[in-house]
């Protein structure tokens, strides 16, 4: 089985290190030329795209540019199956089986909990006092911001949300804004704040 790979950052360089102990694993770099991508696609049983997946006009935000795909696509095996973390329309124009593992909710919440691991972790690694000594801000709602509040909570780690979406427990993010943060913040929104 050959399995194709945008290595578009890190955590994609780390999927095609584990994938290659068990299948080969073609790693397509930002300055592989069309030429190049035509000739890998033909090989290809599976093709893994980055997070986000494509743009409205068929690119892949790369590390430092953009890699065209469609041309690519046409040139994937009829059997070949592409995998994405975002859906899009132009992932099916060539009516491969498309997989995209952020609509998979089991995947969803274990990468929440996931994501508050590492979260904890750094604080470990950046704290100058005890986590009992601190409160955090967790800007967002979502599940990653729930998963770190439950880890926290389970440690009795204070913290507070930060929302457009007043509720209990938050603080609106314009009086936030207008206040002092706490002594760590943690930024879960999808987008930037």
């Amino acid at each position: 089985m050959k399995i194709g790979v945008f290595s578009a950052d890190r955590r994609m360089e780390l999927l095609c290190e584990r994938l290659k102990k068990e299948v080969e694993v073609i790693a397509i770099e930002e300055n592989d030329s069309m030429s190049c991508l035509k000739l890998i696609a033909a090989q290809l049983d599976a093709l893994i795209f980055p997070p986000w997946g494509i743009d409205d006009s068929g690119f892949v935000r790369m590390k430092s540019r953009g890699i065209y795909v469609l041309e690519m696509m046409g040139y994937l095996k009829k059997s070949c199956v592409i995998f994405s973390g975002q859906d899009h329309p132009l992932l099916r124009q060539y009516n491969h089986r498309v997989r995209c593992w952020l609509d998979d909710e089991d995947i969803v919440v274990k990468n929440a909990e996931l994501t508050a691991l590492g979260v904890l972790g750094k604080l470990i690694s950046i704290a100058e006092r005890s986590l009992k000594e601190v409160v955090v801000d967790v800007i967002g709602t979502g599940r990653c911001a729930k998963a770190c509040a439950d880890l926290f909570e389970r440690l009795n780690v204070s913290y507070r949300f930060v929302s457009r979406q007043p509720g209990p427990s938050m603080i609106d993010y314009s009086q936030w804004v207008k206040s002092n943060p706490n002594d760590i913040i943690i930024n879960t929104a999808p987008v930037c704040m």
